[in-house]
């Protein structure tokens, strides 16, 4: 009896696990499959006329700036920031996105600083940079230190810096102290450009649960955009939006 009531429960469990594995790997996926519409979806806001007296928000980093994880690009941070610059000012504001999914900083480097030097930006934008993330994954301090103060050498006073998110409630939680000694890095390199961060390690820490992150495990929710759009919130001095 015991015997049969052992294969019973290794046979539910073996069910079990390969009912989330099957689950997991479908919704991944598909978090994964709106990473081309959402780099359509900026690419075409950015391609409409500039309305008179617009703001323009230029944004560079990695596919959290995509959206990668919501369910539409207006529910990503940079969705929200778009909309909080609106309501703050009474301006339109016109979006130039120029992220890329799974961009670490070499990639904003010989990407992003190109299309950024083109163009010709008003003196009052606004400029938010996030990167480093992916750059966890396979670690060089030095490299990365290095990597950091030649991008923000190039960026507006304005400019605000996220730090690195926490890693710690994600599938790449053993990562999370070198995702620390990242955001230190930016710190500290922001700090010799006097640029201003954006305290995303704490925000995504302090509201850490199984709400906050979409279908990979990996990439934030709405629900999770919203704790990041509350780490830029106060350094470019926003009002709160839904």
């Amino acid at each position: 009896m015991k015997k049969r009531i052992t294969s019973i429960l290794i046979i539910v469990t073996v069910l079990f696990v390969a009912a989330f594995l099957f689950l997991f790997g479908r919704t991944a996926k598909v978090v994964w499959f709106n990473v081309k519409p959402l780099k359509n979806y900026w690419n075409q806001r950015a391609s409409l006329p500039v309305p008179e007296n617009a703001l323009w928000y230029v944004v560079l980093g990695d596919s959290a700036a995509q959206g990668v994880g919501s369910t539409n690009p207006e529910h990503s941070y940079v969705g929200r920031i778009a909309d909080a610059l609106a309501q703050k000012t009474g301006r339109p504001v016109h979006v130039v996105n120029l992220s890329i999914s799974g961009a670490k900083s070499r990639v904003v480097i010989d990407y992003d600083l190109p299309l950024f030097r083109q163009l010709d930006l008003p003196a009052d934008c606004v400029v938010t940079l996030e990167i480093g993330g992916n750059n966890v994954a396979a670690f060089n301090e030095v490299t990365f230190r290095s990597e950091m103060d030649q991008i923000m050498s190039e960026l507006p006073p304005q400019t605000v810096v996220a730090d690195v998110p926490y890693f710690g409630g994600s599938i790449l939680k053993s990562r999370e102290p070198i995702a620390v000694n990242a955001g230190m890095i930016v710190h500290e390199v922001a700090a010799k450009h006097n640029l201003t961060v954006a305290p995303l390690h704490k925000f995504t820490f302090e509201n850490d649960n199984w709400r906050v992150y979409s279908g990979d495990r990996f990439h934030p929710s709405n629900y999770g955009y919203h704790n990041w759009f509350k780490a830029f919130k106060e350094p470019l001095e926003l009002p709160e939006t839904n």
